[in-house]
């Protein structure tokens, strides 16, 4: 059976009401390895929605108020994508977009004066990132040759940045909503003066100016610096140490943020393994994993597969299944990469330590040309899936829609 991936989660959220605590399982240890803030909204009086004509329908009448709420909400892309389905809407229309449009640019300023105030110098700033990346250059070169001997090692690089990466991430999330703001701000303006036109005294070209020169002054960042940082542009980073360090902050929560769409359709164990292993990736300067829900059912079916049939191996005795990359065609995912698996441990921590204490395993989790990644758990087996195919967050939803999970839909192990 087929599964459209937009019917995902629905499904995950289904999966999650049949899960039950993993019981204790005692066994010996093995394993393997196979290469492969927003500010609050100003209280206009006149944001309430104006009267409806006539010659709306009821249900259109709703449609238009469930919009304008939407557009007026805390989600940018919902609210963008509200804002540009109003204007079927007439006059009325017209009206609700011009209150969604005006909040969001109010609310927008003030998280931009706020942020301002907050960093004032990124000259301390941009020391620290300095030596972070000396700390991930260091890192990184070790675990190229990496060996047994080398692990211990290994930990005391994966603690040191993990606390490092935790400063770091303090001040630049302090940054990001500035910065996500004035790169929207010029789709807003576009609208704004689409809307209501040039001759009015709100939202002057002179003000937004000012705006602009002040963040160039404290954080040297203009017009087309900002719009490089909000480009994901498939997982590169700009070249400017300048813009870097916030285009990795920024581009590593766009990714947490689909991970937990997709965290419904993974049990507790498996989803702390997933974020164990995406956190080690940020703190050495690689981008996390997406999580893929064809990776998911992949990894779950190969650890069943394995409890059921009484082998640990990643050849499988079942024809169409014999290789990790086989396994994961047949879910739906069409570039296979690498797998881990291991058996003995319960815990998603646990087999996360397991995974590490392993440098075959342990380059698998961080393989930098990797892009998905899916976890799947059965009774005290566990298998990862890596992968190097497009994110599908960079895709459109009608490129989605067309993207299926293939196979039987399993859902997490109940013991």
């Amino acid at each position: 059976m087929e599964y459209p991936y937009w019917r995902l989660i629905s499904l995950g959220l289904l999966v999650s009401t049949l899960l039950i605590p993993a019981g204790l399982i005692r066994s010996a240890a093995a394993n393997g390895c196979e290469d492969g803030p927003a500010a609050s909204a100003d209280g206009d009086s006149d944001l309430a929605s104006p009267p409806e004509p006539e010659r709306l329908t009821l249900q259109q009448r709703r449609e238009m108020a469930r919009l304008g709420a939407i557009a007026r909400g805390d989600d940018w892309a919902e609210a963008k994508a509200a804002i540009g389905k109003l204007e079927a809407f007439g006059e009325t229309g017209r009206r609700l977009r011009s209150q969604a449009v005006r909040q969001w640019l109010q609310r927008d300023r003030g998280i931009v004066q706020a942020g301002l105030r907050a960093v004032r110098d990124r000259s301390r700033l941009k020391a620290m990132q300095q030596q972070m990346e000396q700390h991930r250059g260091e890192a990184r070169e070790h675990l190229q040759r990496l060996n047994r001997d080398g692990v211990d090692t290994a930990r005391e690089y994966r603690q040191t940045l993990l606390e490092m990466n935790k400063v770091l991430a303090q001040a630049h999330t302090r940054m990001a909503p500035t910065i996500e703001a004035m790169a929207r701000r010029v789709q807003l303006l576009d609208w704004w003066n689409e809307i209501e036109g040039t001759d009015h005294h709100l939202f002057t070209d002179e003000s937004e100016d000012a705006l602009w020169k002040q963040l160039e002054q404290q954080w040297q960042l203009d017009r087309d610096q900002v719009a490089r940082i909000m480009d994901f542009n498939r997982g590169r980073r700009p070249g400017d140490e300048n813009l870097a360090a916030l285009w990795f902050h920024i581009a590593c929560r766009r990714i947490e943020a689909w991970n937990e769409t997709i965290r419904p359709l993974m049990d507790d164990e498996e989803w702390t393994n997933a974020r164990l292993v995406n956190e080690y990736r940020e703190a050495l300067g690689i981008l996390p994993y997406e999580l893929d829900a064809r990776l998911i059912q992949a990894a779950r079916r190969h650890s069943r597969e394995m409890t059921q049939l009484g082998y640990f191996s990643h050849t499988s005795p079942t024809e169409g299944l014999r290789s990790h990359a086989d396994r994961m065609r047949k879910a739906g995912y069409p570039r296979p990469l690498s797998e881990n698996i291991a058996y003995g441990r319960r815990g998603g921590e646990a087999t996360f330590r397991q995974w590490f204490n392993s440098p075959g395993h342990h380059r698998n989790m961080i393989r930098e040309n990797a892009t998905s990644l899916g976890v799947g758990r059965w009774r005290h087996h566990w298998t990862q899936k890596m992968g190097t195919d497009r994110r599908l967050m960079t895709l459109s939803p009608e490129q989605r829609e067309s993207i299926e999970l293939k196979g039987e839909m399993l859902p997490p192990s109940r013991r």
